[in-house]
């Protein structure tokens, strides 16, 4: 028997045309994001207010992780003294070589996601 046949604790996601995960699956969705579809998905027929509560902590992780990458990816250009699109990928470095520019941005990164905690 498919795991599709048959479903576990109730009869919430049998009615409907699309079941969940294979959506999920088919569109490669990521696991907060799909978790979020889950219970955005089955709120009225199984949980209620509280399958909304669960995807709003799913979809609040997701912007916190999101804004994260957004400050640390913003702390990055600010150490990068380069044009990225005329770089060649290798610039000339006056004192410090690659590995030490390479030491200073992930310092910085640390330090963003220090705070973060």
């Amino acid at each position: 028997m498919a795991a599709n046949d048959r479903q576990e604790g109730g009869g919430h996601y049998k009615k409907m045309e699309i079941e969940v995960w294979d959506y999920i699956a088919r569109n490669n969705i990521p696991y907060l994001e799909g978790n979020a579809i889950k219970y955005l998905s089955r709120w009225r027929d199984k949980g209620g207010l509280e399958d909304l509560r669960k995807a709003r902590h799913y979809v609040d992780k997701l912007i916190e992780l999101e804004e994260e990458q957004i400050q640390l990816n913003e702390q990055a250009a600010e150490f990068c003294e380069f044009d990225c699109d005329e770089c060649d990928g290798f610039p000339d470095a006056d004192d410090d070589t690659i590995e030490d520019r390479l030491a200073k941005l992930f310092a910085i990164i640390e330090g963003v996601r220090a705070r973060a905690r």
